[in-house]
């Protein structure tokens, strides 16, 4: 599938979120040519949105039901339903309104393409349960709260069974344009470390240093 939006870090979580429902899904923002992407990739469903929707975002929605045979997937704005019907008569096949759950986002491609939700909603690593269809994270039996970006930090770290590299952290969550920002990752790691319960200190659940990489303890 191929996710159209103009906000990188959202795409990329979106992009983590769906590989973990078993997706395999391509990325591309909205003014990077996604006519040319999804005519190249030819995907089974094209997620289409945008913070603020304009009337080229529609023109996009009626020149890839034009040019391609996806499923047409639109994002609207909460309470923005005259978008949704602009996109539905430009030629979407559906709409669902953000904010989401990845739940329901996957529930709505897999009615359009037929496929079965995946068996398992949960991955275990060391002492976190983390339900990625939910967002919701456990320490235990503790509950915990995580924030946008220190959630997509933990999902590129629960979805690799090797040590991550500073380098390939700041580029899976955040983009190829904070590659080298290795400051910025070490405070968003120290985030995490706080937001799941572990000792920045002396950590026994986000295992590493910038120099080393990172990874989940087992």
């Amino acid at each position: 599938m191929l996710i159209v939006d103009e906000v990188p870090p959202l795409v990329r979580l979106l992009q983590l979120e769906l590989g973990f429902q078993g997706m395999v899904v391509d990325t591309v923002l909205i003014e990077d040519d996604p006519l040319a992407k999804a005519m190249e990739i030819k995907p089974d469903v094209i997620v289409v949105g945008a913070v603020l929707p304009t009337p080229g975002l529609y023109d996009l929605v009626a020149q890839l039901r034009a040019h391609v045979r996806s499923k047409l997937l639109f994002v609207n704005g909460a309470g923005n339903d005259a978008d949704a019907a602009q996109a539905l008569q430009e030629g979407a096949d559906d709409t669902i309104t953000r904010p989401f759950l990845p739940e329901v986002l996957g529930m709505h491609i897999r009615s359009l393409v037929g496929i079965d939700p995946p068996e398992a909603t949960m991955i275990r690593r060391g002492r976190l349960t983390i339900d990625y269809l939910r967002r919701i994270v456990w320490n235990g039996e503790m509950k915990l709260g995580i924030g946008t970006s220190e959630w997509g930090l933990l999902l590129a770290l629960a979805r690799s069974e090797k040590v991550m590299q500073a380098q390939e952290l700041l580029t899976t969550v955040w983009g190829d344009e904070y590659a080298e920002e290795t400051q910025f990752l070490r405070l968003w790691i120290h985030r995490l470390r706080v937001n799941v319960g572990d000792d920045p200190s002396e950590p026994q659940i986000i295992l590493g240093t910038i120099e080393e990489g990172f990874r989940l303890a087992d």
